[in-house]
């Protein structure tokens, strides 16, 4: 009864108009940029899209209603924004042309398993759920703010499903705590932008926008309209003076609108790396194993490993701590005998590195 009443309400909703964006009353403090530096939240500017064209590294399309409207555009432009950042990214790392920031950004999104099959997909519903959208919708900045603070999780783990009261059931809390994860290594940035800067911004990022509800195509083009924002949406490319391209949640996927369409404020985003993601390389331990060998002793600090000794085992090693031997001689002597039986193999940093990836 109660997924029945929504669907009729959202029906209302969007036959008079409403697609799901929540206007925020944006303040001068919100564009304040800060030289060389997007926005207040510090995040360096790094060129991705030196063309200004985003449009070749979109994920594959998905739409925010497939039998129940989920009135979260916002979160499935924020998401596509992200996606798109993440895939030109993934593209520099195979052509040989990212830094060692970029290369590890990718390892650890790999990880995460948040890139599959060549792509970036992250889930919109998990975004939508813990951004509190409402049968109203939501806004750019507490959408950009939830994935400051719940990051993301793959789209497979939580995907789409019909009816409003299920799509907006309680996230499980080991999703959560799964999502939270990525926000150890990555912090997620946002800058306000105006139209008038729309086209630079897009050598950093794809641009979160809003429009009005669409019309009538002339000559495949939406024309302008003085309507009131409605949708979130993401523009992705242009054709200097013809048209602005678009990225839609709803079919047609890609739609163009005039040049002089007034497209509504825009975010963009930006990913800094805070620390990388350290694996083991399972394949030269498992080695080491069928060698024997069961313990590593680091000699000397190898970054966060400080030295010691650490215990192998299938999934890598761990560091036995000064606190688990009772008698430093028992394990001076303990370390002597398993070097002797060769179970112990002696490490220097660089040598310690080559069993991480």
């Amino acid at each position: 009864m109660k997924d029945l009443i929504y669907f009729w309400r959202n029906k209302l909703l969007f036959l008079i108009g409403i697609r799901g964006l929540r206007q925020y009353n944006f303040t001068e403090e919100d564009y304040q940029h800060i030289p060389d530096e997007m926005g207040q939240l510090g995040a360096v500017k790094k060129v991705l899209f030196p063309n200004r064209d985003c449009k070749a590294y979109r994920s594959d399309p998905e739409k925010q209603n497939r039998g129940t409207e989920t009135m979260a555009c916002v979160s499935f432009s924020n998401m596509k924004c992200h996606q798109q950042i993440v895939n030109r990214m993934l593209a520099m790392v195979n052509n040989d042309e990212a830094d060692e920031d970029i290369q590890e950004i990718v390892k650890i999104f790999k990880h995460f398993r948040l890139i599959e099959n060549g792509k970036a997909n992250f889930s919109d519903r998990y975004l939508a759920k813990m951004s509190n959208t409402s049968w109203s919708g939501n806004n750019f900045k507490r959408v950009a703010q939830a994935v400051r603070t719940y990051g993301l999780i793959p789209e497979a783990d939580y995907p789409y499903i019909n009816g409003w009261s299920s799509y907006y059931q309680t996230v499980p809390a080991n999703l959560i705590e799964q999502g939270k994860k990525i926000l150890e290594f990555i912090e997620f940035n946002y800058e306000y932008v105006r139209q008038s800067n729309y086209n630079d911004a897009k050598s950093y990022s794809p641009v979160q926008t809003s429009v009005a509800s669409f019309g009538r195509t002339v000559n495949g083009i939406y024309p302008a309209s003085s309507g009131r924002k409605i949708h979130a949406i993401e523009n992705d490319y242009y054709v200097d003076g013809e048209y602005d391209g678009l990225y839609d949640s709803y079919s047609p996927y890609d739609k163009k609108v005039a040049w002089n369409y007034p497209l509504g404020t825009g975010v963009v985003f930006s990913l800094r790396l805070l620390k990388p993601l350290t694996l083991f390389d399972k394949k030269k331990i498992a080695e080491l194993i069928n060698q024997g060998h069961e313990y590593i002793l680091l000699v000397e600090n190898c970054g966060d490993y400080k030295r010691g000794l650490y215990k192998l085992n299938p999934n890598g090693m761990v560091k036995i701590e000064a606190s688990q031997v009772d008698e430093k001689e028992r394990n001076d002597a303990f370390i002597m005998k398993k070097t002797e039986d060769g179970k112990l193999q002696p490490r220097n940093a660089i040598d310690f590195k080559k069993l991480l990836i």
